[in-house]
């Protein structure tokens, strides 16, 4: 998959810098056995497959304002019936290979994982919807909280997504995740975006949550 994108490097944009993108992803499986390892470094021990979801997070990298971010996350999952947070990972990445705009708005990027408990245990339909509440009610729990910044790029038991406002051969080589032997997935989805009514961002980088797509969805408030 990864070499699939580099090959689509022609498609995608970049302004007047050539190590700034208009953004560049990754949409896959869950790759268990690289999650499972991660974690077990951290002193968690994952449950079985489907029962736990890991979310790929952008956080701001204000220290106060990145601590804010997460206790919202934290508190409204504490909140929903059969939701059990579990623990926080930083995401290693290499900024040395992002433009000077990319890295003026480059996100902390965290992940989250949560365990399902109860009935959600042995549903993972019921999970999901759990986790969509979790996410749509933390989005906009930080929205009323000036600058505190919080994006979910994903929040699944079933995929993952990582992505940025990067270039195609630059999305390995910001996460090293993806280098590792143990990140494996039966499918994947590759994006480059080509921005054009709207500004580049590193939120509105392709894939997105279940889904890349090659247009533009044309509103007032843009896409």
């Amino acid at each position: 998959a990864l070499l699939i994108l580099e090959n689509l490097d022609h498609r995608g944009a970049r302004g007047c810098e050539v190590d700034t993108g208009d953004g560049a992803g990754m949409l896959c499986a869950m790759p268990d056995s690289f999650m499972r390892r991660e974690f077990q470094q951290l002193g968690v021990e994952l449950p079985a497959q489907k029962g736990y979801a890991i979310g790929n997070v952008f956080l701001s990298r204000d220290e106060g304002r990145k601590v804010e971010g997460k206790k919202i996350l934290e508190s409204i999952c504490a909140s929903i019936p059969g939701l059990q947070f579990l623990a926080w990972r930083s995401v290693p990445v290499c900024s040395d290979c992002l433009g000077k705009t990319a890295r003026n708005f480059e996100p902390a990027i965290e992940q989250c994982a949560i365990k399902a408990s109860g009935p959600l245990a042995t549903d993972a339909r019921r999970f999901e919807a759990a986790l969509f509440i979790l996410r749509k009610k933390a989005a906009k729990a930080a929205g009323e909280v000036p600058d505190t910044p919080l994006y979910v790029c994903s929040l699944s038991c079933r995929i993952i997504n990582y992505k940025g406002m990067l270039t195609c051969p630059g999305l390995s080589r910001y996460y090293p995740d993806l280098l590792e032997d143990d990140f494996q997935s039966h499918v994947a989805l590759v994006h480059s975006r080509f921005s054009t009514n709207t500004f580049p961002s590193w939120r509105r980088a392709h894939p997105f949550r279940y889904l890349c797509h090659n247009g533009e969805i044309n509103t007032l408030r843009g896409n």
